[in-house]
């Protein structure tokens, strides 16, 4: 077991398993994850907890290697992938299609869903449709990056509340803090992240 991408900072939590043969043919997951992360560095510049998408969402190539990047981890090892808006929500459907499974938004907008579980977090509530976790769901987490990693475990007791079972959170970039990384770790829920904050450039 070893953490894909860039290794992050701080203790390592349960990690994901890089070695893992992404699709029958065809580069493995180490690969596929490592090319996300070049794709992603050469089009990301880091501002401390913000940056701008659009160069790398302007290129369809690159987005493409992002997103199977972001899945490759977790094939065969999740039945619905949940993204927070609104970086989830940009990556969340690819992941879910390159994974097949089906993909929910997890949103602060009670009004978003008929049919909706909450859960309250330190700046509002987050929503999610009933319906995408049945019991025993294993969930996927996809999100750009956490500054302070309410939203993570939010997410994290709203899938608890529903019999379901987030299982695993997929990153573009690692900047959780380590309280939050903590939470995680004692919960067993999987981090993996293409790069890290600290080895992106900073910017002006």
């Amino acid at each position: 077991m070893h953490r894909t991408g860039t290794a992050t900072h701080g203790s390592p939590i349960v990690e994901a398993d890089a070695s893992a043969s992404a699709t029958a043919e065809g580069p493995d997951s180490a690969t596929i994850v490592a090319d996300a992360a070049a794709a992603l560095t050469s089009r990301l510049t880091w501002r401390g907890g913000g940056t701008d998408l659009w160069p790398l969402l302007s290129d369809p190539a690159a987005t493409d290697a992002v997103a199977r990047g972001l899945a490759a981890p977790f094939v065969g090892r999740t039945d619905v992938v949940l993204g927070p808006d609104p970086g989830g929500v940009l990556f969340g459907p690819l992941v879910a299609r390159i994974l097949g499974v089906p993909f929910a938004p997890v949103c602060r907008d009670r009004d978003f869903f008929f049919q909706g579980a909450h859960e309250h977090v330190s700046d509002g509530y987050l929503y999610v449709h009933r319906a995408a976790l049945p019991d025993g769901a294993r969930a996927l987490l996809v999100d750009d990056w956490s500054e302070s990693g309410s939203t993570v475990t939010g997410v994290a007791e709203l899938v608890a509340a529903t019999g379901a079972t987030l299982s695993a959170v997929s990153f573009l970039v690692d900047s959780l803090p380590e309280a939050a990384r903590k939470t995680l770790s004692d919960k067993d829920i999987a981090v993996a992240s293409l790069v890290a904050a600290t080895d992106l450039d900073s910017g002006a």
